[in-house]
């Protein structure tokens, strides 16, 4: 079976994601939880804990850590949906 392999440092997965969860999120096969025009959150699709889901900013970043310090509004924003699903899911009594 033949396999296609991306050159190592390769950015079209990332942009290829990108594009999908900003242009065309609504056709993503998930359970959604909330989505917001940065980000999108809805449950794992093959959990590994009773209460699983995911954070997926709409904008193309590796990691958190590559955040422009000119876009306060992404973090900003994962912060906030963040608490509402610690406080509608009781999260700070679970531990």
């Amino acid at each position: 079976m033949a396999r296609f392999c991306l050159p190592e440092g390769s950015n079209l997965a990332l942009n290829l994601a990108s594009w999908v969860f900003a242009h065309s999120s609504f056709a993503l096969p998930v359970d959604r939880l909330l989505e917001t025009t940065q980000w999108i959150a809805f449950y794992h699709p093959k959990p590994s804990y009773p209460l699983h889901f995911l954070f997926v900013p709409k904008k193309a970043i590796a990691n958190l850590s590559e955040v422009d310090a000119s876009d306060p509004g992404l973090i900003n924003g994962l912060v906030v949906i963040v608490m509402q699903w610690v406080n509608q899911f009781d999260l700070q009594s679970r531990s």
